[in-house]
């Protein structure tokens, strides 16, 4: 009966340290993935990494049909072609720019976020006590 005792206070010691120590560090918990999923998460991740692949296929296909062009414009100008030809191609130079523009934008809405802070190599030095 006396050893139960001890055991009972050596326990509500124990408890009353913990609870002091969960009021005095009071962060927020976030649950975090630890690879145990449903298989949505795992399906959902692989059609995002299938659009970046594709969309950043079209930024490189738009890039490649520029570089073609700028050849085009080069040659055209050495063999002395009509100005009206230089201009279309300058034209469809130029078109291909804004297109290029609109691609970057849209590869890099499609990239995948950071939404936890442990992958950011400077976190935020704002701890305060609440």
């Amino acid at each position: 009966m006396f050893k139960l005792q001890n055991q009972l206070k050596i326990i509500s010691i124990c408890l009353l340290a913990f609870l002091g120590m969960l009021l005095i560090n009071n962060n927020q918990v976030m649950a975090m993935n630890n690879g145990h999923s449903n298989g949505h998460d795992i399906n959902n991740g692989q059609q995002n990494q299938r659009n970046l692949e594709i969309q950043a296929g079209i930024l490189l296909e738009l890039n490649n049909q520029q570089a073609r062009i700028g050849e085009q414009i080069i040659n055209a100008s050495r063999n002395n072609a009509s100005e009206e030809t230089i201009n279309n191609l300058v034209r469809r130079s130029i078109q291909l720019s804004q297109q290029i523009s609109n691609q970057q934008i849209i590869v890099h809405n499609a990239m995948p976020r950071q939404g936890n802070n442990q992958n950011n190599p400077n976190p935020p030095n704002n701890n305060r006590r609440r």
